[in-house]
Parts: C-alpha cells; structure tokens; sequence
C-alpha cells in the first residue's frame, strides 16, 4: 500500500478505468485489489508488515521474524511465526516487493537544520530533544 494507490483506486472505485501510465493500483475495486496491508520501517533495520489479521515484524540485524494473529492477540503477546509458516512466507514475500520497488531515501546528502532557541525549547517542551 502506497500513497501512489489513492488515485487509482478512487478512479476505480467511481468506475473510471485507471490509465495504464499511472502508478499504483487500484486497492479496493478491481478484481485485482488484494487484501489491504500495510508495510512501516523502524530505522534501517525492522519492517512491519499488517493486514486486518496478521502483523508480522522483520528484524534483519539480528535477524529474526514475529508474527501475531491480531484478532485473536490483540496485544500482540504470542509469536505464533513457528506455526504458520504460509503466512509469514506470504507477509515476507509482500515486504520484498515493496522493498524491491520503492526509491531508497537517504538522509546523507540531507543539509543539517539550523533551529532557533525558541524552536528548541518547543521541541524539548514536546519531549522530542532530550539535551
């Protein structure tokens, strides 16, 4: 799911064939949509993969994989991953796609901030700088 998928799926939706140049899909309407999930980065080393059942998190540095069937947990206190393999295989394979066809972003070339005082005591305040 990317914000590249709003458009085509409110065309598809309101019956408008979407244009074959137009990136992302329609998510909802079409006989192609696929249940909906939901893919988030934590860093450069964990990735969430959620779906209106499961959530499955990716760790590659340990490397390591969680799974949690979320209507039944919805704490997310049992790893139930040695148990359904098909799933997580499914989850993992959604979350190399979506790595393989997004753009890396990286924050190097990226000019450091320059904040006033004042912006810094409101991001202190917020609790976002600690020192």
């Amino acid at each position: 799911m990317s914000s590249l998928d709003i458009a085509p799926t409110l065309l598809g939706c309101a019956g408008i064939e979407v244009p074959a140049a137009m990136h992302g899909r329609d998510l909802l309407c079409s006989e192609a949509a696929a249940p909906a999930a939901a893919i988030s980065q934590f860093g450069r080393r964990r990735y969430s993969v959620r779906t209106p059942e499961w959530k499955l998190i990716e760790t590659t540095e340990p490397p390591g994989v969680e799974l949690y069937h979320l209507s039944s947990d919805p704490g997310e206190t049992r790893d139930c991953a040695a148990e359904e393999p098909q799933v997580v295989a499914e989850l993992r394979a959604r979350l190399r796609q979506w790595l393989e066809a997004r753009t890396p972003v990286t924050t190097e070339a990226a000019p450091d901030a320059e904040l006033d005082p004042a912006e810094v005591e409101r991001l202190r305040a917020l609790g976002y700088l600690t020192e």
